[in-house]
Order: structure tokens, then sequence, then C-alpha cells
């Protein structure tokens, strides 16, 4: 069974956004045992959207699309589809009545032009939106089945969820159960050494077991799955894939930061919340990045006190008490003044934790001495200071963040181990 991804949109063909949609349909559309095999970007143009969804359904009899279903007049999925149906638009009174109902939750007033996105082709079957204003749709076309969805990846993600993951399961031949996926991230450690480290545990001439890698760049970490297909016997894809999990874990020991599709900073806070402790961080290099992921995660305030961003020494001084001798002496980026960072903010908010992070992110400020990458990390809690020292590569974004989820993983650990 193939299947097409199609991703509409004019700010992906010109590179403005990165298409990370397509990628994530086809890793789920592998788990369901169903193969992509045409992936194509198209302009927000009425012309090439048809020519696009007649490339496609020439390869696969399922056509999975996301994008253009937005309120503005460049959003032409549902104008594309219908004429190439030969089909009017037609106003579905639920859609808009849903649509105007969000709105309403907000107080706010309903742009006429949302109106659009309750327009769907004549005969169109509707997918609901939980999490946005653009209601999805699939009907018939070229002798395909299609899907359109959202471009908006939450949105999207729920809708697959919902609707397309469950019914080309059925088109697969796959009854409820009969795919077990397992799950964990992991921080620490390299892609290919966590290739080399798990590879084999998946047996390479079962067609009903995969093994998946994925770099989180937003976030520092790799998430690594196990799926497992067994339509005749659920519970035994269940139990391998539990397997799988246990081998993992054994392997890779303290590098496992998270099982389940939780994230690190969601982990952390479950854990916080669970001991009832709670942190407070003071950044310099990563310049508030740890804060925002943790308020990020709703419900956050019950065990997160206060971020200080504390570029500038006299900041380091002033609010965190980071004496200026010690800066004199060892300069900002040094241990004693990480560890004075994490106490000082520890000491001031009345946390359980404070994180204190000190670095060179670059591009420019390395010295010989002190390269681009350099960062100090300081965790101090109710069994002393800890500080370590890493050399981390790459642009600066990219060293932020590994310097980021560093940090949060040695409180990972702490909580863990306390």
């Amino acid at each position: 069974m193939d299947a097409a991804i199609v991703a509409i949109g004019s700010e992906l063909t010109t590179g403005r956004i990165v298409d990370t949609n397509s990628a994530w349909i086809s890793r789920r559309l592998m788990t369901l045992g169903v193969k992509p095999v045409f992936h194509i970007a198209i302009p927000d143009e009425r012309k090439a959207v048809i020519r696009g969804l007649r490339d496609a359904a020439d390869r696969a009899r399922f056509i999975v699309i996301t994008g253009g279903l937005g309120p503005t007049e460049d959003d032409l999925t549902r104008d594309a589809i219908a004429e190439a149906m030969g089909a009017p638009l037609e106003l579905d009174p639920p859609s808009l009545a849903f649509i105007e109902g969000l709105f309403a939750k907000l107080g706010r007033p309903m742009s006429p032009s949302n109106k659009r996105q309750a327009l769907f082709p004549r005969g169109a079957r509707i997918l609901d939106n939980d999490c946005g204003t653009a209601p999805g749709f699939s009907v018939e076309l070229y002798g395909a089945r299609l899907y359109c969805m959202p471009g908006v990846p939450r949105e999207m993600f729920r809708m697959w969820e919902r609707h397309v993951e469950p019914e080309l399961a059925r088109e697969a031949g796959l009854p409820p159960g009969s795919i077990a996926e397992r799950m964990l991230r992991t921080c620490g450690i390299a892609e290919s050494a966590l290739g080399e480290a798990t590879a084999d545990l998946v047996r390479p001439d079962d067609p009903k077991e995969e093994i998946a890698w994925c770099v989180q760049d937003g976030e520092g970490t790799i998430v690594l799955t196990f799926t497992v297909r067994d339509p005749e016997n659920p519970k035994a894809a269940a139990e391998r894939a539990d397997a799988l999990l246990r081998a993992a874990r054994e392997r890779l020991g303290k590098k496992v930061c998270v099982v389940g599709p939780r994230t690190l900073s969601e982990h952390v806070l479950d854990r916080l919340e669970e001991r009832k402790r709670t942190l407070a961080t003071a950044e310099s290099c990563t310049g508030g990045r740890v804060a925002s992921w943790i308020t990020a995660v709703p419900g956050a305030s019950a065990s997160f006190h206060e971020g200080v961003v504390a570029y500038a020494n006299d900041v380091k001084v002033r609010r965190l008490g980071v004496s200026e001798a010690l800066l004199a002496e060892h300069g900002a980026v040094s241990e004693p003044v990480a560890r004075a960072m994490a106490e000082g903010v520890r000491s001031a908010s009345g946390a359980d934790y404070g994180i204190g992070i000190t670095g060179i992110a670059g591009p420019d400020g390395g010295t010989a001495e002190k390269p681009v990458g350099l960062v100090f990390l300081a965790l101090a809690g109710p069994r002393g200071t800890r500080v370590v020292e890493r050399r981390f590569w790459g642009d600066r974004g990219r060293i932020q963040i590994q310097a980021s989820a560093t940090a949060l993983d040695m409180l990972r650990l702490e909580l863990e181990e306390a």
C-alpha cells in the first residue's frame, strides 16, 4: 500500500519555512506499513496544485495533503480540489458554527474571511479540527483518496491521530493494537554513537520490526523509536516492543533521559512536582532558553520560581550576588562563576534548585584558552553544588540548545538520584 505526501504553500517552495510535516507524516506512514513513494511541495497557485495532485495520484492510492486551508485568498487547496473535481464549494454550517464559537470564546469578532474555512468541495467528508480554525476534509480525486489537513503542525498532528491514521490502518489491514510503538529520548550521546549502540537490537530480516533515530534539533535530544507490527498477534507485538525498549534502556543507561513521548522539559517538571521541589535559573550564554523551555509546559508555575538572564557582569553581581573579585580573577566564563550563579539564583528565589550557565556561544568571543563552545553548567541543590565543563560544537543556536539540554539533564539526574 503506497501513499504520496503533498505540502502546499509558497513559503515552503521559497524556503521561508522548512517542511517538517512531510517528514513526520512519512514516519507515521511507515509504522502503518504504508510506503511513502512521493513527496512534493507546491506553491499557492491553483493550477500548480491541480498538476501536483494529478502527479501524486499517478503514483499512489492515498494522498496526504497539508497546508492551504487558511482564511486568506492565497489559501487555495479547497478551491483547487473543487475545480479538479468539477464540484462547487459548499458551506458546512456545523464547521462555521465551530469557528464562530472559537472566536466567541476568545472574545474577538470573527473576520469575514474566516468563513472560507467552512467551505468544502461538494461531497467532502469533514475532518474536525479541535486545535484551530481550519477543519480538514477528505475526498476522492483522480482515483485516489485525499486527506487534506492544516499546515500548522500541532493542528495537523491532532487531526492525523484522530481521523487519518485510524482509517489508513484499517485500509492497511491492521486491527487495533497490531502496531506497538515504544520510544525513549536520549541526551548527551551523538546520533552515530546511539545508532551503533542500538542498531542490532532489531532483526534486520524481520519486516515487522523497525528502529528509527530522530534528532530533535530544537530540544538537544534524540528520540529512539521501536515499532513492531503484527496484525495476527497484537499481544506478541506489544511484548516484542517492550523487550526492545528494555534492551535499549539497559545498553544506554543514564543517557536515557525520558521513556515515552514526554519531552525532557516535561519530564523534569513531572519529577519536580512529584518531589515537591522548585527550580530557578540563571543563564548567560543560553539567553533564557532553559526558562523558556520550562515555562512552555502547562502547569510550570507550580515548580518554576524565576529565570534570570544575566548577560552583563554587573547583573551577575547585582542580581545573583556573584562577587566582583571572582569575576576579575576567573572571568565570567569559568567554573567558580557558574557555581556562584546557580547558588545565587537559588538563594535569591528561595527555590530548591538553581541552575547556572555561562559560556561562549559564538561566533565571536573565543580565545585559545576559552574557545567558542566552552560552557560551564552548575546545579545547586539540597545536596550541594555540582559544576561541569562542556565543549559543544556548532553554530550559536546549536551551542545554546546543547547547553540548555545538558543543564536540564543534570537536574533530571539529580532528581532521579536524590
